[in-house]
């Protein structure tokens, strides 16, 4: 009996620290949507991904590059560096009369000789690269039109004026 009101007293305790810390969480951190989850992929799906890249556009890609040079095909920004430009871009899109909808993620190339932005590593020239770019919406832009151009405004589009993100860490080179 002993055994049983014990439990019932951590499972209480437990269920009412997790309540308040959930309540606070709440109060100090930004909620978001959960339309992602309709999104993941699990790991398989990865693999099948990657190995299709790496049998057939990376194949094409490598064709080209100097003999034990592959091109990049791995990006990385920190989680910071994310939530920093992600709250940038939605500071300057308020100031231009803007809301962000979403991010583009642009594939590019960085030239093959120097100059070029002097924060870039120089072992990156001739890489491939990728960049990010905000997309969005006129605050008072109205969506009453076809699905399919409704589709398109529900992107938005790039705003001019708003400085896109790369230097990321590129891989390969290792």
């Amino acid at each position: 009996m002993k055994i049983k009101f014990f439990l019932l007293g951590a499972v209480t305790s437990f269920l009412a620290v997790f309540v308040l810390v959930m309540c606070n969480n709440k109060n100090n951190e930004p909620t978001f949507g959960e339309s992602y989850k309709e999104k993941l992929i699990d790991k398989n799906l990865m693999a099948q991904l990657d190995a299709n890249y790496a049998e057939k556009n990376y194949q094409i890609i490598n064709k080209t590059r100097p003999e034990g040079s592959p091109d990049s095909k791995e990006y990385w920004y920190s989680i910071e560096e994310l939530e920093g430009y992600i709250a940038f871009v939605k500071k300057e899109a308020a100031n231009k009369d803007y809301k962000i909808v979403g991010m583009k993620i642009k594939m590019g190339q960085y030239p093959e000789k120097e100059p070029f932005d002097p924060r870039l590593n120089p072992k990156y020239l001739g890489y491939q690269a990728v960049y990010l770019v905000p997309t969005g919406l006129p605050s008072k832009a109205t969506h009453e039109k076809s699905a399919a151009v409704k589709d398109s405004l529900d992107r938005g589009r790039e705003i001019d004026g708003i400085a896109g993100m790369d230097l990321s860490w590129t891989n390969p080179p290792y």
